[in-house]
This record gives C-alpha cells, structure tokens and sequence, in this order.
C-alpha cells in the first residue's frame, strides 16, 4: 500500500469521527445531587424454621406455601424463586405479603417436580 492511500484512508477515518461527534446534537448540563445514606436493618426473626412445600399437577410445579415464619415478619413482603442444578433458577412467587407467618402463591413458571433442589426466600420489611 502506497503512503497516499494510508494518509489518504487515515483522512477519511478522521474526517468520518469528526463529523460523528460534531454531528451529535448538544446536551444541556444537568444538575442532581448524589447521596449515600445508611439504614439499621433489624431481621424479623430466623427463618431456619420455616417449612417450603408446593403443589404438584401433572408432575409440574404449580404452587408455592412457606410456613412457620416467625410472628415478627407478619406484614413483610416475601419473594422465593425455586432453584435447580447449579442454583438455576426455575421460578418464583413474590414479592407477598405474609400474613400469619405464611405465605401462599402461583409460581411465575411451572417446572417440573423433580428438578427442584432447593428454595431461596428473601423477606422485606415490615
């Protein structure tokens, strides 16, 4: 490749970014402010006794029921996705109210029973 061809391809890469930003129209400055902040959390109890079951139709997964919540999370918002191999996510229901230290839901997928190996929950609030 000749030296006119490598300025003359160098020219029109430059002269192409050029025209990119130059072309892009203006942005006025925007004003915000950015805080950090910290907040106590305080668990509503251990879950360690709480019992997961579910509801089989037709070797499927339908529905969800975590029970013996602690009485202290009556109120807070509970969200529990099913877990298969390697953690994988297979679906889920929440976030719900517990009421009564139990919480009954519709799961968002419907996989099969025997590819569930475990459970994850989070409880928000109250």
């Amino acid at each position: 490749m000749s030296i006119t061809r490598r300025v003359l391809g160098l020219a029109a890469v430059v002269l192409t970014c050029t025209v990119g930003v130059a072309g892009a129209a203006p942005q006025p400055p925007v004003s915000g402010k950015v805080a950090g902040g910290f907040a106590a959390v305080t668990p509503c109890g251990s879950v360690s006794a709480a019992r997961v079951s579910w509801s089989v139709r037709g070797g499927s997964v339908m529905g969800v029921t975590v029970a013996n919540l602690p009485s202290n999370c009556n109120g807070g918002r509970l969200s529990l996705t099913l877990t298969g191999s390697a953690a994988a996510s297979l679906g889920g229901v929440g976030p719900a109210t517990v009421a009564g230290g139990t919480v009954t839901g519709v799961l968002s997928a419907n996989p099969t029973a025997s590819s569930v190996t475990g459970a994850q929950l989070v409880i928000s609030g109250p």
